[in-house]
């Protein structure tokens, strides 16, 4: 079997597969809902650090500082926006692949109407 005939047969199997819809529609709930909890929990984050009054010291500032992406020393307070991106960046990329299968088989529907 050549390379071509390899290909081809993998994008025979990807279009089976993106037309049996309950499957494709159960698996993308299942992300969405996934990278919502995820958005949510990096919310939560952002909001309970905000909350919470750190004494003044450097050791304190410098270990929080350093334990998690995209954080800033804002007074007595700090704002960690790190989780909350990682779920924004999620949620993004399961929309991205959402509308790509949409697509597809709106592509595939009128094609076989036609």
């Amino acid at each position: 079997m050549t390379k071509r005939h390899r290909l081809a047969s993998v994008r025979d199997s990807l279009d089976r597969l993106l037309r049996d819809l309950t499957l494709v529609t159960l698996a993308l709930a299942i992300a969405l809902g996934w990278t919502l909890f995820q958005v949510a929990q990096g919310a939560a984050q952002l909001v309970s650090t905000l909350l919470i009054d750190y004494p003044r010291s450097a050791d304190t500032f410098g270990s929080i500082r350093y334990s998690e992406p995209l954080t800033w020393v804002v007074g007595d307070r700090i704002l960690t926006f790190g989780p909350l991106l990682r779920g924004v960046v999620e949620l993004a990329v399961v929309l991205a692949v959402a509308m790509l299968v949409y697509r597809q088989s709106r592509g595939d529907s009128g094609e076989d109407v036609a």
